[in-house]
């Protein structure tokens, strides 16, 4: 009789995975490369993280940014599940979309992305798991997050999905557009919603704030019909 061996493997994203395997030595090695993989990620992933928060408590605003800086993370990561694209590129690249408003907001896409270029070009260690070829898509998406690059049709998918983070996380916040109202009042809750419908690319994005959509509407046409009254 063939000895049984159990093999565990941590995984992050996964519980403890244990695998009974007889002398299924191909097996065993393709479970625990993928076990590695994903901890390498997320190694990646938590340095990137510190530095975003880094740079971001440089800010005037780093309260509210560093937040919306993950909420854009959260609402882009599902976004990438849901397209199947790189979550690894839209992760990244949502961490650090908006740090460059540390140095200045009117051009804050240009220099976010010289601040990730600085950063990801010393972690030569991580080149296996973060080729050239995705730090150009990390860099793109983070240039061509604003809303004037979003009706180019030539965008990857995980660039439109960082575009419409960026508003989903908006969208889907009532602190933030309650805000509006409060400061704007329903003229500058409108003004912003039509920006944000013209900035979101992805019906994925339109099919997860439909019931947020159809809320801000109904705000919007009922105050509409207050001013015919008056």
């Amino acid at each position: 009789m063939k000895p049984v061996f159990a093999f565990g493997v941590m995984n992050p994203s996964l519980s403890y995975l244990i695998v009974n395997v007889n002398y299924n030595y191909p097996n065993i090695i393709r479970i625990l490369k993928a076990g590695i993989k994903d901890m390498t990620n997320q190694d990646l992933i938590k340095k990137c993280k510190t530095f975003a928060h880094d740079v971001c408590k440089k800010s005037v605003e780093y309260k509210e940014l560093w937040r919306h800086t993950l909420y854009v993370r959260q609402c882009s990561l599902q976004l990438a599940e849901i397209e199947n694209a790189d979550t690894l590129v839209v992760e990244i690249a949502s961490l650090f979309h908006d740090i460059g408003q540390s140095i200045n907001y009117h051009d804050h896409h240009i220099e976010s992305c010289n601040l990730a270029k600085e950063f990801l070009h010393k972690l030569k260690g991580d080149n296996n798991i973060i080729t050239d070829q995705r730090k150009d898509l990390i860099y793109k998406c983070i240039y061509k997050h604003r809303s004037r690059f979003s009706k180019e049709k030539n965008n990857e998918v995980e660039v439109k999905i960082v575009q419409s983070g960026d508003m989903l996380s908006r969208l889907l916040d009532d602190e933030y557009y309650s805000s509006i109202i409060k400061n704007s009042g329903v003229h500058g809750l409108e003004f912003w919603y039509n920006r944000t419908m013209t900035k979101m690319n992805l019906k994925s994005a339109f099919d997860l704030a439909s019931d947020q959509i159809n809320k801000i509407k109904h705000a919007i046409e009922n105050n509409s019909k207050t001013n015919r009254c008056k």
